[in-house]
């Protein structure tokens, strides 16, 4: 693969980007990617519409869906070679397209037209000619991290830019073959469904035009998603600067400065005669053994060959991400004149025999210690303690006087809620009894149970600090039930106009009274 020839900037990038990139590509070279795609499309067409008999229209699409795994070959050819700066013309790219169909048998299995993420493994078996097991690593391996989701959703949107197409050529065909005074496109095709042959043909004609445009879209954006995930899987960018930095340094130091370096070089370590280093030899570690271990047999030698200069690079010291490190460690003393106390506890607590029981006693020891004092200082500061403990409570925030510009001060409402908000009803304010109904719910929640609320809270905040409220046991079930149904009947008054019956109304004022009034009483 010949990455200095790369026209596109190899780097790990976003997917959507990626798919961006395939169709920067595909502009480049629309001229013969269309030109391609086109010739043997429109043939097969041509050939499908003389063959069918009438009536038999529809079939023919679907061979044509079915055989796009087919097609989508022609783009792939000339975008992958047009990648490495290689200019492929339309004739060639149609004398090299019976060899890209091998396997072409496997292109029409049952999964392969209806999966629509075949973009990104379309490479994998053309350009990579993988088969078998390898190819479904290579699948696996390319549509990781949601490289697939992103090409079959990318699938998913080209299907409705066909299918928006269809209706506009649709709508075109309508508006030339309809009468002049007919102001919809299609009239003319709707006034003609019992000519079964022109329906049928139109709808042919569509799907071969749409289609026949977003082919070459859908391959060239999943091209560009397989670029962008092999660039990184494979660090093409870090293999391009580093060609390019051997390249520079090729070219700026001549071969007799280079030669001057080295001899002099050798002189300092010679005259140096630096002290012995002792290489460290040590075994790599468990996880590391056990990757190298769960990657499978080889396939064939280069494969074997390949993952051995690569554990041969990843264990040197720049590259591999464990490090072996000699260090000093003491000596253990065995006559310690120092430490009498260890020789005391073994002494008396197990008669001699006790070794390393000096380490445990001190170290329980030291917890009922540590114990003692804490609960000691605990009971010395007790009163300040109280006392900020208090404070603390004194200083939850008070409930807000306005949320989401309604006026939640208890002294504002009237003394029965309830009946004012049927009186005010029944005199046709409809809207200015339901927010005083909605009013008061909010500011019960707020002073009688203690709900947070912010002024800025909306009906769903209210909701969802009710239900917070409802699951930590400080609010009543039914409480929150009068709270949703409050809710839900000012939400549809006040911003979709759905007033409801004043017999609906009776019930929602029982269940708020009992559910905000009784707890009061």
């Amino acid at each position: 693969m010949r990455l200095e020839h790369l026209e596109i900037d190899a780097r790990p990038r976003p997917h959507w980007m990626a798919v961006d990139l395939g169709h920067a590509l595909l502009r480049r070279h629309w001229r013969t990617t269309y030109l391609a795609w086109w010739g043997p499309w429109l043939l097969a067409s041509i050939l499908l519409w003389l063959c069918m008999p009438q009536g038999w229209m529809w079939v023919a699409s679907l061979v044509l869906w079915w055989l796009r795994p087919i097609f989508e070959r022609l783009p792939l050819f000339i975008l992958s070679r047009a990648v490495f700066g290689e200019r492929v013309t339309v004739r060639q790219a149609w004398r090299a397209w019976p060899r890209q169909l091998g396997g072409w048998f496997r292109s029409l299995t049952w999964w392969r037209p209806v999966m629509v993420g075949r973009g990104l493994y379309a490479p994998i078996w053309q350009l990579e000619n993988a088969r078998g097991t390898f190819a479904a690593q290579r699948r696996k391996v390319l549509g990781a991290r949601g490289a697939y989701g992103v090409a079959a959703w990318f699938g998913v949107a080209c299907a409705h830019f066909e299918m928006a197409l269809q209706f506009a050529v649709y709508g075109a065909l309508g508006l030339v073959l309809a009468q002049p005074e007919s102001a919809n496109p299609f009239a003319f095709l709707a006034g003609h469904y019992q000519d079964s042959a022109l329906l049928e043909s139109a709808g042919f004609l569509c799907y071969v035009l749409t289609a026949g445009v977003i082919g070459p879209v859908y391959t060239a954006g999943c091209f560009g998603l397989y670029l962008c995930r092999r660039a990184e899987l494979e660090g093409w960018d870090i293999e391009l600067s580093l060609r390019r930095l051997a390249a520079r340094r090729n070219g700026v130091a001549p071969r007799g400065a280079g030669m001057l370096a080295a001899l002099l070089l050798g002189v300092a370590l010679w005259w140096g005669a630096p002290a012995p280093a002792y290489a460290l030899e040590c075994p790599p570690p468990d996880e590391v053994v056990a990757m190298r271990q769960g990657r499978g047999p080889a396939i064939d030698a280069r494969q074997a060959e390949l993952r051995r200069q690569l554990d041969d690079v990843l264990a040197r010291e720049p590259l591999r991400n464990w490090t072996c490190i000699e260090t000093w460690v003491p000596e253990a003393r065995k006559n310690d004149d120092n430490n009498w106390l260890a020789d005391w506890l073994r002494k008396h607590l197990k008669g001699g025999r006790g070794d390393g029981i000096s380490a445990n006693v001190l170290k329980i020891a030291l917890i009922v210690l540590l114990v003692v004092i804490l609960a000691w200082l605990l009971w010395r500061y007790r009163g300040p303690l109280v006392s900020a403990l208090q404070l603390q409570t004194r200083r939850t925030a008070a409930p807000p006087t306005e949320v989401c510009g309604l006026d939640i001060r208890p002294e504002t409402l009237p003394e029965d809620v309830p009946d004012t908000v049927m009186r005010t009803w029944r005199e046709g304010r409809q809207r200015e009894a339901l927010a005083l109904l909605y009013r008061a719910t909010v500011s019960r929640l707020a002073h009688d149970h203690g709900i947070e609320l912010v002024a800025g809270a909306t009906e769903g905040d209210v909701l969802a600090a009710c239900r917070r409220s409802r699951l930590a046991g400080s609010l009543p079930e039914a409480a929150e039930r009068g709270c949703t149904g409050v809710t839900e009947v000012w939400r549809n008054a006040a911003y979709a106009q759905r007033w409801p019956a004043e017999a609906q109304l009776a019930p929602l004022l029982a269940q708020w009274r009992v559910a905000f009034d009784g707890a009061r009483a």
